[in-house]
């Protein structure tokens, strides 16, 4: 086991949203190095719906979003072809969460709490994602 897998590993156990965020956007900046059990790990956080910022200037996604732009890069240079696909949030960015929850009169402060709201009534808007 290498140790950036080793060290995703000890974050996904960690439970903390916010650092494993960070721990993915980190991924994006690293050459992939096609490690079949980081693609593996990076494929079971592909249904992890838990919201957190995706990418500044403060986009709010889903974790999922995060782990598929890592994955596309391992899985490519694994010379993986066979497609995942999934539907998934669209990220937001802070002025587009405020403009939507005042549309649905959702009232809270936190963008966050806008967005969990929004996410509850199933008024987000949604990508289709192909790696």
């Amino acid at each position: 086991m290498t140790e950036r897998v080793e060290e995703l590993r000890e974050t996904v156990k960690n439970d903390d949203v916010e650092e494993l965020a960070i721990h993915l956007r980190s991924l994006r900046e690293w050459f992939a190095t096609g490690d079949l059990e980081m693609i593996a790990l990076l494929e079971s956080l592909m249904d992890d719906t838990r919201l957190c910022i995706v990418d500044i200037p403060y986009y709010i996604g889903e974790i999922r979003y995060l782990a598929a732009q890592a994955l596309r890069y391992e899985r490519s240079k694994a010379v993986i072809k066979i497609p995942i696909e999934r539907q998934i949030m669209h990220p937001m960015q802070v002025g587009e969460i405020a403009e939507l929850a005042r549309k649905y009169g959702i009232n809270e402060t936190r963008a966050f709490n806008k967005l969990k709201k929004l996410v509850e009534l199933d008024v987000v808007p949604t990508i289709n994602i192909k790696i």
